[in-house]
This record gives structure tokens, C-alpha cells and sequence, in this order.
């Protein structure tokens, strides 16, 4: 299987995060490089973490039941109508 798809999106929403951060702090700092610097620093280390949790969770969890099948989504109900 491949990560990809698994680490960036924790990636991405770590450096959306920090995009935010960056935006309050340049309007409470009034300084732009003050702002990118924090979305650099802060949105890098936060989706860099969040990748690597998830990373080290799949591959636990894969070891553990030795397939895949525990990431797909299982939504399979079979109902049965009386009918007169």
C-alpha cells in the first residue's frame, strides 16, 4: 500500500494550521516575516509530527492484523421489509 495519500493529508493540515497561526500573528505583530516565519516554523514541525504519528500508527496496526482491510470502511447493512 502507499503512504502517500495517508501522510499528506495530517502533512497538509499541519501546514494549513500554521498558515492560520501565521495570519493572527501578522495582524497582532504587524509584521509580515513575523507571520511566515511562524507558518514555516510551526506549520512544518505540526505536519511533520502529525505525518509521522500517523505513519508510526499504520505500521503498528498493520504488523498487528497483517492486512489492510482494517483502513477500508466497512458499511454493509442488509434490511429485510415485511411486505403484506
Amino acid at each position: 500500500m502507499r503512504y502517500t495519500k495517508l501522510l499528506l493529508r495530517p502533512f497538509l493540515g499541519g501546514i494549513l494550521f500554521g498558515f492560520f497561526l501565521g495570519l493572527f500573528l501578522w495582524y497582532m505583530f504587524d509584521s509580515f516575516v513575523i507571520g511566515m516565519l511562524f507558518w514555516l516554523a510551526i506549520g512544518g514541525i505540526f505536519g511533520l509530527s502529525l505525518a509521522l504519528y500517523n505513519y508510526v500508527t499504520i505500521k503498528r496496526l498493520t504488523k498487528k492484523y497483517g492486512n489492510y482491510e482494517w483502513l477500508k470502511t466497512h458499511h454493509e447493512r442488509e434490511i429485510v421489509l415485511p411486505m403484506p
